[in-house]
């Protein structure tokens, strides 16, 4: 603790705007806090289109996000934002039509992208009919809270949808969740996923945030591509990582 405070005081002394350095000695002070209770620190600073989060850290198989100030993400079209409606995606077709999974943009070599999709392998999707007595209950609920309601079920309940919400009163997600282990081949070794072989699954993931997320509608038609070597483009393929969740508008949610 001696050497921490040492170093807060020499960033306390430099020439720094008042803002930025009380920014800096909260970050430090927090992430020191946060590591001695056994979290482990992931990132710093991380940025999206839409904002930035300061410190990211993982609690087993939990995602800790820290921010240090109320207006962190500033947000355009604040005029068309959905601050007085109850929004709800439930039942999502993980598997959509050819006809309706054929509109989407079409998809490119799984060579030029990332490798990582192949950790993705073997995730199963099934139906979730029940989640739709939830959106009923929501209906009711907005009626009695006087919100506007907006529903996204089936092959509505895509991630184009959900990226197109502005800051809803509530937001509300029926579909299933994931985190998937890291994964490597014997001795702990990365492979090339572009070989051929009973290994070209065994990706190694090591940034949680590309292991966890959301499945949304033509997730399984994702999935299947990727099977193929084809990757759909990520703004719409259905499937949500937690990454992506960071560009979502949810400043008064």
């Amino acid at each position: 603790m001696k050497k921490l405070w040492q170093k807060l005081k020499a960033l306390a002394a430099t020439d720094q705007p008042e803002h930025l350095r009380r920014g800096q000695l909260g970050e430090r002070a927090a992430k020191a806090h946060l590591q001695a209770r056994g979290l482990k620190f992931l990132t710093a600073n991380f940025r999206s289109t839409r904002g930035e989060i300061d410190l990211v850290f993982r609690d087993d198989d939990c995602l800790l996000f820290v921010l240090f100030t109320r207006n962190i993400f500033q947000f355009e079209n604040a005029d068309a934002a959905d601050e007085r409606a109850v929004v709800a995606f439930a039942n999502p077709a993980f598997s959509l039509p050819s006809a309706t999974a054929g509109n989407r943009p079409e998809s490119t070599p799984m060579a030029a992208l990332s490798p990582d999709h192949r950790s993705y392998d073997g995730l199963a999707l099934h139906a979730l009919p029940g989640t739709e007595q939830e959106i009923q209950f929501l209906k009711q609920r907005a009626h009695d809270w006087k919100l506007l309601q907006k529903e996204f079920v089936g092959n509505l309940a895509t991630e184009a949808e959900l990226n197109a919400v502005r800051s809803p009163f509530i937001l509300h997600l029926a579909t299933h969740g994931f985190f998937l282990p890291e994964k490597a081949t014997e001795g702990g070794s990365k492979i090339n996923p572009r070989t051929a072989g009973a290994n070209r699954a065994s990706v190694v993931l090591l940034n949680p945030m590309q292991r966890s997320g959301l499945a949304l509608a033509g997730a399984k038609n994702t999935l299947d591509a990727w099977k193929q070597g084809l990757v759909p483009p990520p703004e719409n393929d259905g499937i949500l990582s937690a990454q992506e969740v960071g560009s979502l508008n949810l400043q008064n949610t």
